[in-house]
């Protein structure tokens, strides 16, 4: 038999142990493939959305390949660490260790190259279907197959180098033990966890710092300085804080001595301690997963009701120092073709600075008489130093505004969110207050002139979809103005459903990449956890046989197996949620982005619902093995 024979026997009589680790490893490479499918196909780069998308998904694959190490890394570390006895008997056989090198690695490019063999013909299969639902999601042309020849290129030579260098990481693992070492295997006795009580102290200092200053505004200084506290606290929780809880429990003896509490919590505290670094980097990776997707959901919130406020559906900002405008005729002659009806209003006003809020905009009850009517709101009727506040977005409520010029106070009668002239927020006085303003400030960059576009065919509860007529000419006009722009235009114009649907798109994509990016990071926690308790099994089988030769029941058995099962699952979830829905709360005070809670929640959930899933696979698997030595 040669030795390559020898690497392919010791693969298939382990088949039991690589067989996740190969489907897994399999479904990333699916993914990166599909990627890259995506990112190299010949009609992508010919709309703005699909370039954009490109970036995006070139990022994405970048993280998928990062994880994929990560966790291949991790895989065979477990799958070794398992096999060490193995390692001893060959080596006392003769084996040298150039021949336990070309082992290790023969066997990881034989289980790597069969897991790139079935996730190129997995992402082919499934290529397809990946496109239409990309294509749907961040709403482009549907996107049709064709043969990725580069795609296989760099996936095949990115995975091979990948498989080949962990193959020679590991085998610095395996090279640093001795024979003795080796024999023993993982039935080496372990010593009971222990904590400092000094670093205890130092994790509730630095979480108790993190979650302080997240109650504080966020500025960069204080918003770095709680990212390192919370990154050292909750590393420490894992490996100190929570041996130092266990050892409570066991001390009290009302709680530790009842049932099969004595079982359970006993063989958690070497359980936390074994994964400490893992439950560590589950832990952050959730919260950060899980605070971007609760960010770009309660954005999506955000974006729907900017443009249910927005009550004109275009609005176009002149340029005060030009006596033409072309870009009125450009607009107007765009929406005479489609036979839209419409009515023009001219607006003029200032942008006045008040103490603490600048560039604010201020015009007079006339000229707010003119659109206060078509925006469904009653025309004001003001007196001397009486002022309405009008909010584009959600804010504290104001009582006085104060000029920096002039030191003019004004009293705010009444205040309401709604948004009429782009995203500005509005100040309307009196004709008399308007006209003292003016003489204040009579350089013509303080003013401003809108031409207002109120469409009634437009006026709609709902959201325009990006196929309606709205949303067309909308985003048409927005890269009209885009261009023109660079071009010393007379006017920047605010499309209330181009803007709409320009960042429902965007986030659109960032959600379609993250879901699968979750969905990997997910299956890669799963396969983590399946992957130690695997590696531990013979372990836990004699622990359980010995304690069913004491009395313990299967029922008993199973009540302490389900409880470190859920731990271990479910412990840095429910850390990283607190964390996560803290973070957002501080990032909605600071920021504004709209009601976070649900979004925070959705997001958790989806997390949540996934780790039940892998965790009710894995305990059946898990409760199937131990109770077959039980006696």
């Amino acid at each position: 038999m040669s030795f390559q024979q020898f690497a392919f026997h010791n693969v298939k009589r382990n088949i039991r142990a690589y067989f996740t680790y190969y489907l897994s490893s399999s479904f990333a490479i699916m993914v990166f493939f599909t990627y890259c499918i995506f990112i190299f196909h010949p009609d992508l780069s010919k709309s703005d959305m699909g370039m954009m998308t490109r970036s995006a998904m070139k990022g994405a694959s970048y993280v998928t390949y990062f994880f994929s190490f990560l966790f291949i890394f991790y895989s065979i570390a477990a799958f070794l660490k398992a096999r060490l006895k193995e390692f001893g008997i060959l080596t006392l056989l003769g084996a040298t260790g150039r021949q336990l090198n070309w082992l290790i690695l023969l066997e990881n490019m034989i289980i790597g190259g069969a897991a790139t063999a079935t996730g190129l013909l997995g992402g082919l299969v499934l290529a397809k279907l990946f496109l239409m639902i990309g294509s749907r999601i961040i709403e482009i042309k549907e996107l049709g197959m064709y043969f990725p020849w580069e795609a296989i290129g760099i996936t095949i030579g990115a995975f091979l180098i990948l498989f080949l260098l962990i193959s020679l990481l590991t085998q610095i693992f395996v090279r640093q033990r001795r024979a003795f070492e080796l024999l023993q295997g993982a039935k080496k006795p372990k010593s009971e966890p222990a904590y400092s009580i000094w670093l205890v102290l130092v994790a509730v200092c630095c979480l108790g710092g993190a979650f302080f200053l997240v109650n504080q505004k966020l500025a960069q200084t204080n918003f770095l300085l709680m990212i390192g506290l919370d990154l050292i606290g909750t590393y420490l929780l894992f490996t100190q804080l929570s041996i130092f809880v266990i050892r409570l429990l066991k001390r009290n003896r009302s709680f530790f001595w009842q049932r099969t509490r004595l079982l359970w919590v006993a063989e958690m505290a070497y359980k936390i301690k074994d994964n400490a670094r893992m439950f560590f980097m589950i832990t952050m990776v959730t919260v950060m997963a899980c605070s971007a997707a609760g960010t770009i959901l309660s954005v999506q919130q955000v974006n729907k009701q900017m443009y249910q406020n927005e009550k004109f559906a275009l609005t176009y900002d002149l340029d005060v120092g030009q006596s033409q405008h072309p870009g009125l005729k450009y607009i107007e002659s765009k929406l005479d073709k489609q036979n839209i009806k419409y009515q023009q209003i001219m607006v003029n006003g200032l942008l006045v600075d008040f103490q603490g809020d600048s560039n604010i905009a201020v015009t007079s009850e006339q000229e707010f008489g003119k659109i206060a009517s078509l925006a469904g709101l009653a025309k004001s009727n003001l007196q001397d130093k009486k002022a309405v506040f009008v909010q584009a977005r959600s804010g504290k409520k104001k009582d006085q505004l104060v000029t920096e010029k002039g030191k003019i106070s004004l009293h705010v009668t009444s205040q309401f969110n709604n948004t009429l002239l782009g995203k500005n927020d509005l100040v309307v006085v009196s004709n008399q207050m308007y006209q003292q303003l003016k003489n204040q400030y009579p350089d013509r960059k303080d003013h401003f002139q809108w031409a207002i576009y109120d469409v009634p065919a437009w006026k709609h509860s709902g959201v325009p979809s990006p196929h309606s007529l709205e949303a067309k000419i909308g985003v048409e006009l927005m890269h009209w103005n885009r261009e023109a722009l660079s071009k010393k235009s007379d006017g920047y114009l605010i499309s209330r459903a181009g803007e709409y649907i320009d960042l429902k798109q965007s986030t659109d994509v960032i959600i379609f990449i993250g879901l699968f990016i979750a969905f990997i990071f997910s299956i890669f926690t799963a396969s983590f956890l399946y992957f130690k308790l695997d590696s531990e099994l013979t372990q836990d089988q004699e622990y359980y046989r010995g304690l069913s030769k004491m009395g313990l029941s299967i029922q008993e058995m199973k009540r302490a197996a389900t409880i470190q099962l859920l731990a271990l699952f479910f412990v840095p979830i429910v850390i990283a949620a607190i964390q996560t829905i803290v973070g957002l709360q501080a990032l909605k005070e600071s920021f504004l982005v709209g009601s976070i809670m649900i979004s925070a929640f959705t997001a958790i959930g989806g997390f949540a619902l996934a780790q039940f899933i892998y965790f009710l696979i894995i305990r059946w698997r898990y409760l199937q093995h131990i109770q077959k030595v039980m006696v």
